[in-house]
């Protein structure tokens, strides 16, 4: 095995969380453009 489990979670990990700085952002953009 070369690619570990570890490793496979770490990217998926790493994925949602852009995601959700990504979401979060976007949010904070649109409250902040509504004032």
């Amino acid at each position: 095995m070369t690619s570990r489990p570890c490793q496979y979670f770490e990217k998926v990990i790493f994925h949602l969380h852009h995601r959700l700085v990504h979401l979060a952002l976007k949010k904070h953009h649109h409250g902040a453009s509504r004032y």
